[in-house]
């Protein structure tokens, strides 16, 4: 069933579409895949209710947040670049800036994929999200500035500085030229601020069969 939502794997038996989806990655552990063939490079993939600590600690801040925006997205915890066959590239506290599956978040966790939709913003700029955001893999996340992110209002993303949110308004801002923290209203930009931000479209979602 599609939903702006994709339940986790663990949830699917009963709501899986019995459609065969057409763009299975090359390696997919899972008995149903997401409808990626509807994804595209570019789009940001966030993730809810983390259940870590450090999760649990971000739904937590952004609920309270003074930020209108940020409270209404607050079961986000996580947010990353989807690149394309199944692969995000994200900023983790453990990991830095890497690629990874999807599959490492939807086995457990509920997504919600998003994207910039603006007529005037070429498809070849919204594919290069993923292109800038691969230019950054190795680079460290600043535990300090997620921190920092969630005690100073209207801090804005330092490019030196990354942490998960923080990266994705990067690489969109290279790419096409959105800043997506330009309004103060939308500043920080936490993975809250994106699940609900005007300027970014949700991707109807659902399992489908292998």
């Amino acid at each position: 069933m599609l939903s702006w939502v994709l339940p986790p794997s663990t949830q699917t038996a009963a709501a899986a579409s019995p459609l065969r989806e057409s763009r299975v990655p090359v390696v997919w552990p899972g008995v149903h895949v997401p409808n990626f063939s509807d994804w595209r490079p570019g789009d940001i993939v966030l993730v809810h209710r983390e259940v870590t600590p450090l999760g649990l600690a971000i739904q937590a801040a952004q609920a309270a947040s003074r930020n209108a925006l940020t409270r209404a997205g607050s079961a986000c915890s996580h947010a990353g670049i989807y690149v394309g066959n199944g692969m995000l590239v994200d900023a983790t506290k453990n990991q830095a800036v890497a690629e990874q599956s999807v599959w490492n978040y939807c086995q457990f966790r509920a997504l919600q994929v998003r994207r910039i939709t603006d007529a005037s913003i070429p498809e070849a700029d919204i594919a290069d999200i993923a292109v800038f955001a691969r230019q950054h893999i190795g680079e460290s996340y600043s535990v300090l500035e997620a921190i920092v992110s969630k005690l100073v209002p209207a801090t804005v993303p330092a490019r030196d500085a990354l942490y998960c949110s923080t990266l994705v308004g990067l690489v969109v801002a290279d790419a096409t030229g959105i800043d997506l923290s330009s309004d103060p209203s939308h500043q920080p930009l936490h993975p809250g601020t994106l699940a609900a931000h005007p300027d970014l479209t949700d991707v109807l979602l659902e399992w489908k069969q292998l």
